[in-house]
């Protein structure tokens, strides 16, 4: 019931749930993300996870898992390797 975030009502319930759902304790998750308003919104009510066609559409495990490694490798290596940018403004700081 995300799409109904942008009614009076269903802002009070979605909003609703995420408290209770935080005074018990629990985590929430946000299902049937599909606009970038309604991520902005869910992200100011501190819900703890979202998922939903605005980050991707349903994928066979294997695809699932072959993004998420790359995103890691990615990750990875732009924190073990700084951007050749970052390295010459490092070098330039050194040569001063």
């Amino acid at each position: 019931f995300v799409d109904k975030i942008y009614t009076p009502f269903g802002f009070t319930i979605i909003k609703t749930i995420i408290e209770l759902s935080r005074n018990l304790g629990m985590n929430t998750v946000a299902e049937g993300v599909e606009t970038e308003d309604q991520l902005k919104i869910l992200t100011l009510l501190s819900v703890d996870l979202i998922q939903g066609y605005y980050f991707s559409k349903p994928l066979p495990v294997d695809v699932f898992l072959a993004e998420v490694k790359a995103q890691r490798d990615t990750i990875t290596e732009e924190v073990e390797h700084p951007k050749q940018e970052e390295d010459c403004r490092l070098k330039n700081e050194e040569n001063k």
